[in-house]
């Protein structure tokens, strides 16, 4: 038995829900608040987003847009989670990023 006073330690991906459960972040945001690199990052995300299912949360993705022109990157989210480098409509590197967040059912 472990003793109440036992610290215990977390993983990386229980961070990283308990942070998406607090507030929304941007995916920049969450790497640097967690010195993650892109891939590991990503990972993580589809890890916390497919444990969620189970339960009465969800991993809500408020998707990436052009700054310029207004372009959504709707079909981007469930497979990546950063942010674009350029709008395929106008050209523009004005990206504003996704916001990502843990939201009860």
């Amino acid at each position: 038995m472990i003793p109440d006073d036992f610290p215990t330690k977390r993983t990386r991906r229980q961070e990283l829900a308990e942070l998406l459960g607090c507030r929304e972040w941007s995916f920049e945001e969450l790497r640097s608040a967690l010195s993650m690199s892109v891939r590991l990052l990503e990972d993580d995300l589809h890890h916390v987003d497919r444990s969620l299912r189970r339960g009465d949360r969800r991993l809500t993705v408020t998707p990436s847009h052009c700054g310029d022109c207004g372009y959504e990157f709707r079909g981007r989210a469930p497979k990546r989670f950063h942010t674009p480098g350029r709008c395929p409509r106008c050209r523009s590197e004005h990206i504003l990023a996704a916001r990502l967040a843990i939201v009860a059912r």
